[in-house]
């Protein structure tokens, strides 16, 4: 036996084995029960569509960036002032 530069290799050299990664339960499914289904409907703040979409997607992060410009604003006037 020869390893891959062709040199003899011992024959007591020991069994060298590498750990594998363990495999992935992603295709081990199961279909979900209609009453698991309904369950879902009613505890899902976005599937059940308890929520206003206008708010959740425009006010909100407006809201955020206009504090923020402020922050932003309020950090020139305190460097201007004191530096």
């Amino acid at each position: 036996m020869k390893d891959s530069w062709k040199r003899p290799i011992a024959e007591s050299m020991p069994d060298v084995r590498y750990a594998q990664q363990l495999e992935l339960q992603l295709n081990k499914t199961r279909d979900a029960t209609p009453e698991e289904c309904a369950a879902w409907e009613q505890e899902d703040f976005f599937r059940a569509g308890k929520f206003d979409s206008m708010k959740m997607f425009v006010v909100l992060p407006t809201l955020i960036q206009l504090i923020m410009m402020g922050f932003m604003f309020s950090v020139f006037w305190f460097n201007a002032n004191n530096f």
